[in-house]
């Protein structure tokens, strides 16, 4: 088995039909799809049971609602492929997706292979030729990975990843960072990587996706536990010194900004009032470097660690 497709499903029943036509309708036949139901209450179980039904290729897994981390962490369970690819149930994929990824590859001997996103609007259905498409072959560690993720991307789609590589590496709980933590682990091991500069995956703007709330305890509650766990992980580690310089600065700004977007002047205290003192242990432990911060960065960051470490 070359490739093993996880899509995590919950409550996409609008989208699901065209996620799944779009890994049906792949130019090659070696792969399978693991679709995990994560507890959808809505017709998305109907339409995976029908699909598994006309394809011996596609195993529906059903669990009660525990998260993306969670759906995708049983899919990497059941999955038998060399290579893994994740793709979310509101997207869809370029009919030649996992042939370009899965032929440059093993043609660069790469243990992850990556696309580019594009919107629904960008996307582009005939055919492309591997030996025309503008390509990046090179190896990422956690360092390289931080500073080039706008090209190597948060996301864990749209890439081939090796199995091998991925190991017991798994998802956290988190919500709305669970990717970049998912992706740093991997980048931490170091991986040989070829960029294909093709728009090869579709991004469908779901109104109802986290991602697209105005304010999410679960994501600021995210922000900070992904922080904390790196921290208590790799603070005696050599790594330590590239997510000081990097990722700390960046997730704990995460926080404070999505701290900020509350109206209601005694939610905003509150969360201060609980995560200052989480942001303040990660600074006096030394998790980053204040001279790293613009200047008007280190004013949020004071005011909103003083403020709430006052519970003013």
């Amino acid at each position: 088995m070359k490739i093993s497709v996880i899509i995590p499903v919950y409550n996409v029943e609008k989208y699901l039909v065209s996620c799944l036509q779009s890994i049906v309708n792949q130019t090659i036949n070696d792969w399978e799809l693991i679709a995990v139901n994560d507890g959808s209450s809505d017709k998305s179980a109907d339409i995976l049971e029908q699909y598994a039904q006309d394809d011996a290729r596609i195993l529906v897994i059903s669990q009660s609602n525990k998260g993306v981390g969670a759906a995708r962490n049983a899919g990497l369970k059941a999955a038998k492929g060399d290579f893994v690819c994740f793709v979310d149930a509101d997207d869809y994929v370029h009919p030649q997706m996992l042939e370009l990824l899965l032929e440059a590859a093993e043609k660069e001997n790469a243990e992850v292979a990556i696309a580019s996103f594009c919107s629904e609007g960008e996307f582009f259905a005939g055919k492309y030729h591997l030996n025309e498409v503008e390509q990046e072959c090179g190896v990422a560690d956690a360092g390289y990975y931080l500073q080039n993720v706008h090209k190597l991307n948060y996301s864990v789609s749209p890439k081939l990843i090796k199995r091998e590589l991925i190991g017991n590496v798994r998802f956290g709980d988190w919500i709305g960072a669970e990717d970049w933590g998912f992706n740093l682990e991997l980048a931490i091991k170091g991986f040989r990587y070829v960029k294909l500069f093709l728009p090869l995956y579709a991004y469908v703007m779901n109104d109802f996706s986290i991602s697209h709330l105005p304010f999410s305890w679960k994501k600021l509650e995210s922000y900070c536990a992904e922080a904390e766990y790196f921290y208590e992980k790799y603070h005696d580690d050599e790594a330590f010194v590239v997510l000081r310089e990097h990722f700390f600065r960046r997730m704990l700004l995460m926080a404070i900004g999505e701290a900020r977007k509350p109206q209601g002047r005694q939610q905003k205290r509150e969360l201060r009032g609980r995560y200052a003192p989480r942001i303040w242990r990660l600074y006096k432990g030394g998790a980053f470097d204040m001279r790293q911060f613009l200047l008007r960065q280190k004013i949020k960051f004071w005011l909103f660690v003083l403020r709430g470490m006052l519970k003013i």
